[in-house]
């Protein structure tokens, strides 16, 4: 699960980062991201473009947004399937944030990349609403102790592959079980 991402960086950072970049626009919404918060995304195309979107998807049928969709049954789910195949997006961050602990004594772990200054967690959109949700996996070892879900953060080529349009099913299904090991956690 996902639940709030922190985004210290600025637009150039962001530049840097994702090659084959279009700028549209300079709004950056840095700090503690949380639902419904609107924040810029990467899409892909034949140029990426960094736009801003409101965070949780609101199908007809949900009482609030959904943040998040689990990467294993996105593809059988008719509310993200046509997403998921045509409108993938980049969620750029710092680090995300998991809980532990008992109600009212929790902890609040940072989760970060040992590797990357951000992070890119993959995530499909809404062209018309501008919303996006975050895809999540299974936790991998070293933080399934915070949490047993984490956000599917894909690494080097994979996020061109994530981004590319041209690509099918067979190539989402294999992107979707992608396990980033590269994370560290600390508390925040």
């Amino acid at each position: 699960m996902c639940g709030r991402f922190f985004l210290d960086t600025n637009i150039a950072e962001i530049i840097s980062k994702y090659d084959d970049f279009q700028e549209l626009t300079r709004e950056i919404n840095g700090g503690e991201i949380f639902p419904t918060d609107r924040i810029g995304i990467i899409i892909g195309g034949e140029k990426q473009t960094y736009v801003p979107y409101k965070w949780g998807y609101t199908p007809s049928f949900a009482k609030r947004p959904l943040i998040n969709a689990r990467s294993e049954s996105v593809l059988d789910k008719s509310t993200f399937r046509d997403s998921v195949l045509k409108r993938r997006c980049i969620v750029p961050a710092t680090c995300y944030y998991e809980w532990k602990g008992e109600k009212g004594h929790k902890e609040k772990y940072a989760i970060y990349s040992k590797n990357e200054a951000l992070i890119s967690m993959a995530g499909i959109y809404d062209i018309e609403k501008e919303e996006f949700t975050i895809l999540t996996r299974k936790a991998v070892d070293n933080i399934s102790f915070i949490h047993d879900r984490m956000p599917l953060i894909l690494e080097g080529d994979l996020v061109k592959m994530w981004l590319n349009p041209k690509n099918k099913e067979g190539v989402i299904r294999a992107i979707l079980e992608y396990s980033c090991n590269n994370l560290g956690f600390k508390l925040a």
